[in-house]
């Protein structure tokens, strides 16, 4: 009885030890370096490191706690580890100015980490960094719409719809969707304002004929972006000024295979199946945090990826390594 005894305390007292730490979540952490900025009072740019295992997001303020708009930030959140940049506007004032970037990690926010910023005063305060240029003595009294606009805020965020009637100049079936090398640029007006979409193959010569195209609803069922099989491109809008860093796109509830659609981000167009079939995570093309993501096989689901190291003003791609179709596109942009 006694040796039965022991053998059940210790069983206790082995399970006991293991519980807390190892079957317990990994608890979100998040650090950044450097975690002071002395600047001049020129405007200046400083790469800046953040080490997480957790989301992320920025908050830019004034030691009060005030919003500012002299800190800009090529993104305001994140997914793990990233590089980044921070943009410090030319200080107009002779006095020095302070603000702190306060990093966030976790569903609560549960980690954070700081960068404090001092910015020196400007020796010549009466002077305009950005002088406002001359009026037009003669405006043009009916001016062409700026085929590609600059958004005034920092942050820029589009969602595209497809699950209503295709707007004019989509292939509506695939009999329509037959594309040249390198795709063909389709318009989205949204808000009376043209948005440029790139539809494409990886290669015609190879045999991947027909693209993705827009499908019209069809009594109860919705319509749906398509991306009919292997290999095809979706190009999202580039903007000029802005960055591309977030994609969450909402599956379009359509089975259009018996596996699971499969897409990632890239920023190119491979020239051949070959090449596109090699398309890993880890390629060169794929962008930071635009890894391959899955949806339901009945078609619903969310592919959701937040995007760092882009370029502003760069279109880029979602791939569709398995066949899917997809209901919204939301885009999210910063200066």
């Amino acid at each position: 009885m006694k040796r039965f005894l022991s053998i059940l305390c210790l069983a206790a007292l082995a399970f006991a030890s293991c519980t807390p730490d190892e079957i317990r979540e990994q608890d979100p952490e998040i650090a950044v370096d450097p975690q002071s900025i002395e600047a001049e009072y020129a405007t200046s740019v400083h790469a800046v490191n953040v080490t997480s295992n957790s989301s992320w997001v920025l908050v830019r303020s004034d030691l009060e706690g005030n919003d500012i708009s002299w800190v800009k930030v090529d993104r305001i959140n994140g997914n793990g580890s990233c590089g980044m940049n921070i943009k410090i506007l030319e200080n107009p004032d002779s006095l020095e100015r302070r603000a702190v970037i306060t990093y966030k990690a976790g569903p609560e926010g549960e980690a954070t980490a700081y960068i404090d910023i001092c910015q020196a005063g400007n020796p010549d305060p009466g002077k305009d960094p950005e002088p406002e240029p001359e009026p037009d003595p003669d405006p043009d009294p009916d001016p062409d719409p700026d085929p590609d606009p600059k958004p005034e805020t920092d942050t820029l965020k589009l969602t595209f719809d497809f699950t209503g009637t295709p707007q004019e100049g989509w292939a509506t079936a695939k009999s329509e969707a037959t594309y040249p090398n390198g795709g063909v640029d389709v318009s989205y007006v949204l808000d009376g304002q043209p948005y440029l979409f790139k539809l494409a193959t990886c290669d015609v010569d190879a045999g991947a004929t027909v693209g993705p195209w827009w499908e019209a609803p069809s009594g109860d069922t919705p319509g749906y972006l398509s991306s009919y099989a292997q290999y095809r491109y979706i190009g999202v809008p580039a903007i000029n000024g802005y960055a591309l860093v977030r994609i969450l796109a909402i599956g379009g509830n359509v089975e259009l295979s018996s596996l699971n659609p499969k897409f990632c981000v890239t920023d190119s167009i491979a020239k051949s199946t070959t090449e596109a079939g090699a398309i890993a995570d880890d390629s060169a093309c794929v962008v930071q945090g635009g890894g391959y993501q899955t949806l339901e096989v009945n078609g619903s689901g969310t592919l959701d990826y937040n995007l760092s190291g882009t370029e502003a003003g760069k279109q880029y791609f979602l791939y569709g390594r398995i066949k899917g179709a997809l209901g919204s596109i939301s885009l999210t942009y910063i200066k």
